[in-house]
């Protein structure tokens, strides 16, 4: 039984690992992008600058003309405005 429930919290503990996953960013060729644990590029390398280095749950970067911030699928939530 004690084996049972230290199997159930290991699958718990590693199924909740992988939805926490933080980003980070890495820069190649004057382009920023950000990579996970493993160096695997989540996001492309296609930003001037980035004001985040640690992607949690969202991230300042610098795209051609503005200021935006993205979620952990590079989708743009808003437009920072100066």
């Amino acid at each position: 039984m004690k084996k049972y429930i230290f199997c159930l919290i290991v699958i718990f503990c590693k199924y909740t690992m992988s939805y926490s996953q933080v980003l980070y960013a890495k820069e190649k060729g004057g382009k920023y992008g950000y990579v996970d644990s493993r160096k695997v590029v989540k996001i492309p390398f296609q930003y001037l600058f980035v004001y985040t280095d640690t992607l949690r749950s969202i991230a300042f970067v610098q795209s051609k003309d503005k200021i935006k911030a993205i979620d952990k699928n590079n989708r743009m939530l808003f437009t920072v405005f100066n």
